[in-house]
């Protein structure tokens, strides 16, 4: 039996924010356009947690329809999609600092795609990774500071 093409990627980054600042960011499903530009709009079926269901609209109008497969709070989450013939899952983690003075957290995005043109789409979908991680940081950060303030 032939295995199905496999492509994956990681993309790494710091945040000066706690790790619940990111999560309450990446679990506010429907902010995410406020601080990742490549969501229109967002919604969540439900709770976040697993076996919930989303539904995200692009700017260049295309519509995805996504599950959560694995919720840990203030952890990590995973979600699933179908793309044609693949399955793309992009996991989500929130990772202790690795800074000297333990401050912040680490922000990690990996992508899994599977199917007939997996490296196509996974470079495609993972390509603005690094500026989605740096944009959920800056907003985590401001929204700390906006608790701070208060």
């Amino acid at each position: 039996m032939p295995s199905t093409p496999l492509a994956t990627r990681s993309v790494l980054g710091h945040c000066a924010a706690s790790p619940q600042a990111v999560w309450d960011c990446l679990s506010d499903v429907a902010r995410w356009h406020e601080w990742n530009p490549g969501v229109r709009s967002a919604a969540l079926d439900g709770l976040f947690a697993e076996g919930a269901w989303f539904t995200m609209d692009l700017p260049e109008g295309m519509s995805l329809r996504s599950r959560l497969v694995d919720v840990v709070p203030a952890r990590c989450f995973t979600d699933e999609t179908e793309v044609g013939p693949m399955m793309v899952r992009v996991r989500h983690e929130i990772l202790p600092s690795a800074s000297a003075d333990g401050t912040g957290c680490r922000i990690c995005y990996t992508i899994e795609v599977r199917g007939p043109d997996a490296q196509s789409l996974c470079d495609e979908v993972s390509s603005d990774f690094p500026q989605v991680i740096e944009a959920l940081a800056q907003r985590a950060q401001a929204a700390s500071t906006s608790r701070d303030a208060a």
